[in-house]
């Protein structure tokens, strides 16, 4: 059963995607044309640990994680600093995240982006696309299982590379059961909003070899990347931890130092 909280944001994030149609020529975009950064490379590649830096201005359980932010700046930073990938938060209400800026760090940067919103719509992978975006989310709580295969087949089709977020074996199985490529376990139950890291430790004895394992929220430390590089995780997207600290940027050198040593 979805939570209140996912409710009450799906039942937003259709009515501010309503709003929005009306403004859409996406196809015409630059952006839109050109050949998506390979996000899936990316999590593949030998350089390591694979962290996909979130730039995250706030969150409902945690509140505001910092004021101000200049999004271009911070995005080449985490370039500098060993990002392979980045996240741009984008959902409005409970983030503070903006299309404006996912379009300003693509400007900045050459690196894969993954477009973190509530997907609920085809309009919104058009919108992602057109914004630069190489990656979006669905997150399984929220979706009905037909929704979750068109929209990965939707998505796929225009050249992105789709993450699939589970909190549970069960949402494994139907991300599973679409073929889904790249599976992020969520450590943050969305019904509660807390966190457990065993559910990743849990779940990623579920996931087949050839499925890429992305392991989401609570990672703080280097001793914990290197916990579950051991586990056989391919990438970490870790947001809240680098954007409380007073420089993201070397939270984030810091903590893959800590991981190569």
């Amino acid at each position: 059963m979805m939570s209140s909280f996912l409710s009450r944001i799906r039942t937003e994030t259709l009515e501010r995607v309503e709003k929005q149609k009306k403004f859409s020529n996406f196809e015409s975009s630059l952006r839109f044309q050109r050949a998506p950064f390979l996000f899936e490379a990316a999590l593949r590649s030998k350089k390591g640990p694979r962290i996909i830096a979130e730039i995250k201005k706030m969150s409902p359980s945690q509140g505001v994680l910092k004021s101000a932010i200049n999004e271009k700046t911070l995005a080449k930073q985490y370039a500098e600093s060993g990002a392979v990938a980045l996240s741009v938060l984008t959902e409005p209400l409970h983030f503070n995240g903006s299309l404006a800026d996912l379009r300003s760090v693509r400007e900045a940067v050459d690196l894969p982006l993954l477009q973190k919103d509530f997907i609920v719509d085809t309009h919104q992978i058009l919108e992602a696309k057109s914004l630069g975006a190489d990656a979006i989310l669905l997150i399984v709580a929220m979706l009905q299982p037909e929704e979750i295969e068109r929209f990965m087949k939707f998505a796929e089709n225009l050249g992105l590379s789709v993450l699939v977020e589970v909190h549970s074996l069960a949402e494994l199985e139907i991300a599973l059961s679409f073929g889904a490529k790249i599976i992020g376990i969520n450590n943050r139950n969305l019904h509660t909003l807390g966190i457990s890291l065993d559910v990743s430790r849990e779940l990623i004895h579920h996931l087949p070899e050839t499925t890429l394992a992305i392991c989401e929220s609570g990672l703080s430390s280097s001793a914990e990347i290197l916990e579950f590089e051991a586990l056989g995780f391919d990438g970490y997207l870790i947001g809240s931890a680098f954007m409380k600290s007073e420089a993201p940027h070397e939270a984030l050198r810091k903590i893959i130092s800590g991981a190569k040593a």
